[in-house]
């Protein structure tokens, strides 16, 4: 897993600064990322990244500070079984108002997709949460939200049994999708 950065705005790039190095035997999965500054009034200079890595079985959060040019983090967020065999995995990642990080995935264990929803408010502690993943083939993308609670967020949800996009909302307070 690795990067390149642009000082220009894409006019040129540098060379690739690895992120996770497993050598030859690193298997890549799926993954997410979602910049500080992408949400509102939040000026970090962290690049935060969800991803799987096929050969632990595991999904995995690590960063990227673009301001000192550091990784960091490296923490499993949740331990699959025999993710190599299934094919319905999906991931993304967000960061709320206040601070907490966010993500949800799929991960197909064994054959059989199992839905979480993670919090951290540190990128070293996650905590399960309720899921708003409701069946295999369904779609998503969290996103910050702009409601009292600066630790609420959306999800862009694509229900694929419905045929139909909504939107989501996770009440942080009472851990509660609607």
């Amino acid at each position: 897993l690795v990067y390149n950065k642009t000082t220009d705005g894409g006019g040129t790039w540098g060379g690739a600064q690895t992120i996770r190095d497993g050598g030859s035997n690193l298997k890549m999965g799926w993954y997410d990322c979602w910049a500080d500054w992408q949400t509102d009034g939040d000026s970090g200079t962290k690049i935060h990244i969800a991803y799987t890595d096929l050969n632990t079985d595991d999904l995995r959060y690590v960063y990227l500070d673009t301001n000192i040019d550091s990784i960091g983090g490296d923490t499993q967020i949740q331990s699959g079984t025999n993710l190599q065999t299934g094919t319905g995995h999906y991931v993304s990642i967000t960061k709320t108002r206040g601070g907490n990080l966010a993500v949800a995935f799929i991960l197909d264990e064994s054959g059989t997709p199992a839905f979480h929803f993670e919090t951290s408010p540190d990128g070293s502690t996650w905590t399960a949460k309720s899921t708003p993943v409701e069946a295999a083939g369904d779609n998503f993308i969290l996103f910050y939200a702009n409601l009292t609670d600066a630790d609420d967020l959306w999800c862009l949800y694509a229900d694929d049994s419905a045929q139909e996009i909504s939107l989501k909302t996770y009440d942080d307070s009472g851990d509660s999708w609607c």
